[in-house]
């Protein structure tokens, strides 16, 4: 009898520890969880630092020579950065521009922004500091791309999605508004981009005899510090004309000139192009629709008129 007592009790007090044990992982939750989310929520996520930010807020100017990514996050504990990737692709994921966060971010983290921005961002007018500096101009792709931080959030953006105008910026959620960049300290800004000056002049004679050439030169003017990028001229062939001749062949009437970019501090560029009146005396041939434009500025200019005189009409004189 006792030989048969002995593996029953062992067999017992196994039994007990396992329902002890089982017991007690019911009440402790493991060290790399955390709760979040509402009040008694039982929504558990992994325990990492970095992975709670979110991409709130993109801007670029034209050109991509100023930009910033704006982060936001709702709790703490999230101020583990250094080593993790923030990057931007292209539409294609063809090419891919990296900035590796250098440090972590201040704590407690909580209702903060994170603000990451091209090295001379902070120079503009109501530009705040930013906490990270990208390596480059042009980080973010201008036309459509994905951006994303450490793997877990990403903001894909179409082309045309991006504002260019160098005041609105878009949204995590892809809606757009005026830029407002916020730095961790809490300060808010609101930038607009340098705006390259760029002017459109013509010239040509003021009158014309009936069914004369007119020749018109037409001058761009790019100043400044920065540059104006993928610059267009165009020029409508006036009324009461016909095109002689050009570098270029008129499109429905109109002349087009691709002068590429004009750099800093100052380009000039000038086009010609010849037309013969059609008109009768007493008649103003009027040049009034061409402009410049570049991807930064445009540019008109005032209406240039060219005058065919009426007949001269000759009085007698009569002497006493």
């Amino acid at each position: 009898m006792k030989r048969f007592m002995i593996p029953l009790s062992l067999f017992l007090g196994m039994g007990l520890l396992f329902i002890f044990g089982f017991l007690l992982l019911g009440f402790l939750q493991p060290d790399n969880v955390q709760a979040y989310g509402p009040p008694n929520s039982e929504e558990i996520v992994p325990n990492a630092n970095f992975h709670l930010w979110t991409i709130n807020e993109i801007f670029s100017c034209a050109d991509g020579s100023e930009q910033f990514i704006e982060l936001v996050t709702t709790f703490d504990g999230q101020e583990v950065l250094a080593g993790h990737q923030l990057s931007a692709s292209n539409l294609s994921s063809t090419m891919t521009n990296t900035f590796t966060f250098p440090s972590n971010s201040g704590a407690p983290t909580a209702g903060h922004s994170l603000l990451i921005a091209t090295p001379g961002f902070g120079s503009l007018t109501g530009a705040v500091t930013p906490d990270f500096s990208l390596p480059m101009t042009g980080f973010l792709f201008t036309g459509g791309g994905t951006v994303d931080f450490a793997s877990v959030n990403n903001l894909m953006y179409g082309a045309g999605e991006l504002p260019l105008d160098g005041v609105k910026s878009l949204n995590g959620n892809k809606t757009t508004g005026n830029n407002s960049p916020k730095n961790f300290a809490g300060q808010e800004g609101s930038v607009s981009c340098p705006n390259p000056n760029l002017t459109i002049s013509k010239q040509a004679p003021t009158t014309i005899e009936p069914f004369g050439q007119i020749t018109y030169t037409l001058t761009v003017t790019s100043s400044g510090t920065f540059s104006n990028t993928n610059v267009f001229l165009t020029d409508t062939i006036p009324i009461s004309t016909s095109f002689i001749t050009a570098t270029v062949m008129p499109v429905n009437g109109v002349l087009t000139w691709t002068l590429g970019d004009m750099l800093p501090p100052l380009s000039v560029i000038s086009h010609t192009f010849v037309v013969t009146t059609t008109a009768t005396t007493g008649t103003t041939i009027v040049n009034s629709d061409y402009g410049v434009r570049s991807n930064q500025a445009s540019a008109t200019g005032p209406p240039v008129n060219v005058v065919i005189p009426g007949p001269t009409i000759y009085l007698p004189i009569i002497l006493k």
